[in-house]
């Protein structure tokens, strides 16, 4: 993984470190990625969890954190959404969530475009995120590895990331130099790590 610093520039500033507050459990951390002005695209589990009592307390946002350093400082989420059939069955394959914004902070910072591809195996996909094993979560961090397998909700990708990442979009670079998130990065085991994909309903 490649270290983004700094970040206070288009694209790495459309990345956000997510900062989530469970009652009564403490804080983790995640990704997410903004994808208008004030909607940011991350994983279901970072926002709700059974084991974490169910939707998060609050959450903070900011994008671009470099370290300490807030190039943009942060907002709130006001609002939380994603499936029931997160948050009721833990399916995985709806592994998937939208946050609206206390204010349109991505007329600072800019926001990535979205798509749904029918195919995307053998595509290079591309990943901005916070990993926790490295600065304690709090610097930014690029890989980039080809998709190795797919079905019509989940892909499976050798992109190295760690926890801290999930909620970070999963996103194709291409000729116009415009980037494009197909699916939001959820899970890694040993063999490869696995996102959640944008569909034609969703």
């Amino acid at each position: 993984r490649q270290l983004l610093s700094p970040t206070h520039f288009y694209p790495r500033s459309a990345v956000a470190n997510l900062r989530i507050t469970w009652s009564g459990v403490g804080d983790t951390g995640c990704t997410g990625t903004l994808i208008s002005a004030r909607h940011i695209l991350t994983a279901a589990h970072c926002i709700y969890g059974i084991g974490f009592g169910g939707w998060a307390n609050s959450i903070e946002v900011v994008p671009g954190l470099d370290g300490d350093y807030k190039p943009f400082g942060s907002a709130y989420v006001t609002v939380m959404r994603t499936y029931q059939a997160w948050t009721k069955y833990g399916d995985s394959n709806f592994d998937f969530a939208l946050l609206t914004l206390d204010r349109h902070i991505g007329f600072a910072t800019g926001w990535f475009g979205y798509g749904h591809y029918p195919d995307v195996n053998g595509y290079i996909g591309r990943i901005m995120g916070y990993p926790g094993d490295l600065d304690d979560g709090l610097r930014l961090y690029f890989d980039f590895d080809r998709i190795v397998n797919s079905s019509f909700y989940m892909l499976d990708h050798h992109i190295d990331t760690y926890a801290g990442q999930s909620g970070s979009g999963i996103y194709l670079f291409d000729s116009n130099n415009t980037r494009f998130i197909f699916a939001v990065h959820a899970y890694g085991n040993s063999r490869h790590n696995s996102g959640v994909r944008i569909t034609s309903q969703r």
